[in-house]
Formats: C-alpha cells, structure tokens, sequence
C-alpha cells in the first residue's frame, strides 16, 4: 500500500472574484516561492530597518523588472485568466498580495496583511488605510 503524503502538501489557493468565480492557484515552484519568500524578507527588513542578507538580496535582484509579483504569487496562467476574464486590475493586485503572504507565512498571516491594509473583511470595496 502507497503512503500517502497529500495531508502534508499545500492544497490549492481558491480565491472567490466578486462575481462570484473561483480561481484554483497552485503553489508557487520552488523557484518562485523562493522569490516570493525573499521579497517578504526585504520588505520586513526594509520597514524595520534591518539589513537583509546577500542570498536573499541576490533572490530579489533576479525578478526581471516589468515581472508583476501576480506572476509570481498566483501563476502568470491564473494572473493572465483573471485579467482576461475582466477581474478589475486592482482586484487581481490584491488576490496577488494575499497569495503571496499566503503561500510564504500561511493563512493567517496573509489574512491580517489584508486586514491591516485594507481593512477588516467585512469592509466591502474599503480603501487600503496607507
């Protein structure tokens, strides 16, 4: 008998569009959850005014410039479908926002990023507070 290992793999990320769609993200590869992780790390050291280390500066320097973090955090198929489907710009920055804090510190984590800058959840279409 195959031991199963799914309990211990990260599921997808189902994220709900306004209109009431699903979109099924996968995780990130391995490269990119790397990319995501360091990006968390500069922007942590950054607002804390701790200096980040040569591998994770040397991950961040490797983002081509004109590469949207939505490529990155929700993969560039799920980033481009939702666009594609006419989910508002600014909604699909956020879906790539959340995904990125979700896939690198977890649920919870990524749920009070997006109460902290936006509000709480129950604040339909609030502006960010920064």
């Amino acid at each position: 008998m195959a031991k199963s290992f799914t309990r211990y793999l990260r599921p997808n990320l189902d994220l709900e569009a306004r209109d009431g769609k699903i979109y099924h993200v996968p995780p990130p590869t391995k490269h990119n959850g790397l990319v995501l992780a360091a990006i968390v790390a500069y922007g942590m050291n950054k607002a804390t005014g701790r200096e980040t280390d040569d591998e994770t500066m040397a991950l961040w320097e490797s983002i081509p410039g004109d590469t949207p973090v939505g490529h990155l955090a929700l993969t560039q198929a799920v980033y481009d479908q939702m666009l594609a489907d006419g989910q508002p710009e600014i909604d699909v920055d956020r879906y790539a926002l959340y995904a990125q804090y979700y896939w690198t510190l977890g649920e919870d984590a990524a749920d009070q990023v997006m109460e902290f800058t936006y509000g709480p959840a129950d604040d339909e279409g609030a502006a960010p507070k920064a």
